[in-house]
């Protein structure tokens, strides 16, 4: 890349704008739930913030959310201690779909809150 497209590339006149969105999602105990945003058109993200929450005022959970690329129970690697985040990021050019992602939860109520762009 030269110079001249480097510089473009990083100044903030020529960026796209991005408008975050947000959602909160809670699911019963024990049962795979897929993301799903309240923006029903909303199918891709570039990168999502998972907080573990059971709402947007960032309200504990009771445990631990586990999420992951699985509908089965036992198959979601990522543990989210309540009030702590994960990050999913696709790579550079790419998008990842929001129903490929699962979460469990250990009691009913508990959840997510998904900050996405």
């Amino acid at each position: 890349m030269s110079k001249g497209v480097n510089a473009v590339a990083n100044n903030i006149d020529y960026c796209l704008d991005v408008t975050p969105k947000q959602f909160v999602q809670t699911a019963n105990s024990g049962t795979p739930t897929v993301f799903t945003p309240v923006v029903t058109t909303d199918k891709y993200f570039r990168k999502a913030i998972i907080i573990g929450a059971k709402d947007l005022a960032a309200t504990g959970n009771t445990s631990a959310v586990k999420i992951g690329l699985s509908i089965a129970a036992s198959s979601q690697p990522l543990s989210i201690a309540t009030g702590t985040n994960y990050t999913i990021e696709a790579p550079v050019g790419s998008r990842m779909r929001f129903d490929a992602w699962f979460f469990v939860t250990g009691t009913t109520g508990d959840g997510i809150v998904v900050i996405y762009w």
